[in-house]
């Protein structure tokens, strides 16, 4: 009998171009704050266990003076830096969030092509070219049980952002793409994942709302883990934190276990300052490797002073 798969996913969200820890607007070094911060916290965590993931979860390219600089034109024909750093780091696999259009399908398109993992974008489509993005992924890992022998996992991901994109966009997106509901989309994906896979992952550009479901929703969160597809989730959108307190009056948030309506999900804020955690333990069974226990957390990305 096989023993169990110790399984680690790490993310990133809304990183806004942040790539190094300083804080241009205050003009002085934030050990909290960019991809360069986070990247201590991967790194650190990857050390601990024998197998992880490592993704994010979009508005990667827009919000910091770095993005602004490559919109203008700074580093042209090189990777987008914060492409770059993501691929340095190891990232698996990425998707899009509403901001990624804010300079273009073009900058866009290069900075997807640039990247050496996929990024995975199932409720946008693009009729008129654009970036080179897939509807749905099946990662493919080698990982190593607690007896060490080796095995195949097959890990499904899906990847949403707000469908509000094409009315924040228009002028760029206006005739060149289709958007479909979020949690449309999940029903049509998730099942014939969750026929192949080991685990079925969600990169969710999207929050948490306190309203009723509803058509479109432009922070479906809730709605998405209530689905029954998913063993993991990754929000953002609303640059909060999850888990944590500002979500603890929620009916389904289980704050203490990182747990939506039973579904290990985190929420890692904004521009780096925090990395989400999700650990499973899998256990075989029927020609499949399934969870029997799952706990997400999250880590800050803050250095004590010394």
């Amino acid at each position: 009998m096989s023993g169990r798969i110790r399984l680690r996913l790490l993310a990133t969200s809304d990183l806004h171009a942040h790539l190094t820890s300083f804080d241009y607007l205050a003009d002085r070094l934030d050990p909290a704050l960019g991809l360069q911060a986070a990247g201590r916290v991967i790194a650190a965590a990857r050390e601990e266990v024998a197998n992880c993931l490592f993704v994010d979860n979009g508005d990667l390219l827009q919000g910091g003076p770095l993005g602004d600089a490559v919109a203008d034109g700074f580093l042209a024909g090189a990777a987008h830096p914060m492409v770059a750093a993501l691929a340095a780091l190891g990232c698996d696999a990425a998707t899009l969030g509403n901001h990624e259009f804010d300079f273009g399908l073009d900058l866009l398109g290069a900075a997807v092509e640039a990247a050496p993992f996929p990024f995975v974008a199932s409720n946008i489509r693009f009729t008129g070219g654009g970036p080179k993005t897939v509807e749905s992924l099946v990662l493919e890992r080698d990982c190593v049980d607690e007896d060490g022998a080796v095995h195949r996992l097959r890990i499904g991901v899906l990847g949403f952002l707000p469908p509000q994109v094409a009315q924040w966009n228009r002028l760029a997106l206006a005739g060149r793409v289709e958007v479909e509901d979020i949690v449309a989309a999940a029903r049509r994906l998730g099942p014939p994942l969750r026929e192949h896979c080991d685990l079925v992952i969600a990169l969710a550009h999207t929050g948490l709302s306190r309203r009723a479901p509803a058509e479109n929703e432009e922070n479906a969160g809730r709605t998405l883990a209530a689905l029954g597809l998913f063993d993991g989730i990754v929000l953002g959108h609303q640059h909060l934190l999850f888990p944590g307190p500002a979500f603890a009056d929620l009916a389904e948030a289980d704050i203490e276990g990182g747990k939506l309506a039973g579904v290990p999900a985190v929420m890692p804020g904004y521009a780096g300052g925090h990395v989400g955690v999700i650990d499973w333990d899998l256990a075989p069974g029927n020609g499949r490797w399934r969870p029997v226990s799952a706990k997400a957390s999250l880590r800050g990305s803050g250095i004590p002073a010394s």
